[in-house]
């Protein structure tokens, strides 16, 4: 099945849950990856609610005090004393704690070889993020890194309309303060239970279903910051109004990376990502952040797709209820869901994009009939690049369904996210967030959480999944349940 759970090795039960695209020759994307198709093979929603971290996993980090007593605690309690100041800054968004955990790290980096870059992020994330090479001679990645969405104005000016609408609907919906938007969910699942108390009773099937979708618990991370459970619909984060203790808990993506993670040349697949201590489970690790470009975009990149990732996993939970009518809510109640976007979307979209192209032409020969022969002036430029933003090929079924509006492009410009390998058996998995200001279904954050207890030096990876034969037999990742003959032909060789 493309939905499976196991026991990790210290309790926690790990859902996986396989995407889309994989890299052919090696294990990084390189076609789109979209929730689309995972969503529609793998039942996703039936992820919703299942647990990561532990309300309180300081015993998960002692359970074996028992055995070894002090002497134990001692050895798990004695960390460097740059982790130290790293750990005793997350939480604290100072500029001064900010300062500390980056002397921090790059002490710790003095000294390591063959260290290519001492902060790929040149200051933009609050810890560096260091490149290593020890297999060969390969250069500095060609990548601008950018720690959050980017937007060209020219795409700005052709989506932002649609997101301020999706922006005011999901006003009525949500609640600036995430701990309250929970406490209204708690509320509205109560009310769920009580209108269907007879079904419940009598062991219905849909009261069955709904379990897992009820929620009680406000807080979405424990006190040490690790996300708890997944949620289909999205985690919300407290926004910047928000100043309490409890509220600034709830603000890991908002708050950005800590974790000493490293860029590094890995043996058959290419740059990868680890980090230089562990990871506990539900840990947030980084956002796959890059430029922002419209689907159209996105559809007219074909064949130079690498590095894409389309923002459409709530696009497809309502294209999946408008296909299924009311069947969908036998797994989905109905106040769980946020406000759909239009249907029509493409097709609005389609619409702009027109009226946008007519505008810039119009400029164009305005400005070209004053000017002569002259060479473009900035009107023309600007003009261009607004074309440039509108260029691909316009929806061929306008409002016969529902798709993204925006795709992340990571190729040039990204964040470290982009290195981040595939595996049949990852040890991430990704969550929408609404965070910052990107708080509706049509901008949100695909961020990747522990989904078990990582060691220090493990490469981080996720399963990107594949039903494509050519892509998975190519895959390398030596997973001892890798679907690829390409990996069980080289267990063989090396036996």
């Amino acid at each position: 099945t493309d939905l499976k759970s196991e026991p990790s090795k210290d309790g926690p039960l790990v859902f996986k849950f396989k995407f889309e695209a994989l890299g052919e020759g090696q294990s990084a994307a390189t076609i789109k990856v979209e929730f689309a198709s995972m969503f529609k093979r793998s039942g996703l929603l039936r992820l919703h609610g299942k647990r990561l971290a532990a309300m309180d996993d300081d015993d998960e980090e002692e359970d074996d005090d028992d055995e070894e007593g002090k002497t134990g605690r001692r050895k798990r309690k004695a960390k460097t004393k740059a982790y130290q100041k790293l750990k005793r800054t997350q939480g604290d968004d100072s500029e001064e704690a900010r300062a500390l955990a980056r002397q921090a790290r790059v002490a710790a980096l003095k000294g390591r070889p063959h260290l290519l870059c001492e902060d790929l992020s040149h200051g933009r994330e609050n810890v560096p993020i260091p490149v290593f090479n020890e297999v060969d001679e390969t250069p500095l990645p060609d990548v601008e890194y950018v720690e959050d969405y980017v937007m060209e104005p020219a795409v700005r000016e052709l989506v932002s309309q649609f997101l301020d609408d999706e922006d005011r609907a999901m006003a009525t919906f949500g609640h600036p303060c995430g701990l309250i938007f929970n406490d209204r969910m708690i509320e509205r699942d109560q009310k769920w239970i009580e209108a269907n108390k007879e079904a419940i009773e009598n062991g219905n099937q849909l009261a069955e279903q709904f379990k897992s979708y009820t929620r009680t618990e406000r807080l979405n991370y424990n006190r040490h910051g690790h996300l708890m459970s997944f949620d289909t619909f999205g985690v919300h984060e407290c926004s910047d109004s928000c100043k309490s203790k409890t509220c600034n808990i709830n603000k890991q993506v908002q708050r950005g990376i800590d974790l000493p993670l490293e860029v590094f040349m890995t043996e058959n697949t290419g740059w990868g990502l680890r980090c230089a201590e562990p990871i506990p489970v539900g840990k947030f690790v980084c956002a796959y952040v890059g430029a922002l470009i419209t689907e159209p975009m996105a559809e007219g990149m074909r064949g130079n797709d690498e590095y894409l990732f389309s923002l459409n996993h709530f696009t497809q939970i309502f294209e999946d209820a408008q296909e299924q009518g009311e069947k969908v809510f036998n797994e989905m109640p109905r106040h769980k869901l946020p406000p759909f976007p239009p249907r029509n979307l493409p097709a609005l979209v389609s619409r702009k994009q027109a009226q946008l192209q007519q505008q810039a032409d119009k400029e164009k020969e305005e400005q070209a009939a004053q000017e002569g022969e002259a060479g473009p002036s900035q009107v023309q430029q600007a003009a261009s690049t607004l074309a440039a933003a509108c260029q691909g090929p316009q929806s061929q079924h306008p409002g016969d369904e529902m798709e993204a509006l925006l795709v992340v492009d990571a190729k040039h410009r990204g964040s470290v996210a982009r290195f981040i390998n595939h595996s049949c058996e990852g040890n991430l998995w990704l969550q929408p967030v609404f965070s910052r200001k990107c708080r509706n279904v049509l901008l949100y954050y695909t961020c990747l959480f522990a989904a078990a207890n990582i060691p220090a030096g493990q490469q981080l990876t996720y399963d990107y999944g594949s039903s494509m034969t050519h892509i998975t037999q190519s895959c390398r990742c030596g997973s001892s349940k890798c679907r690829s003959s390409a990996c069980t032909t080289q267990e063989a060789a090396d036996v």
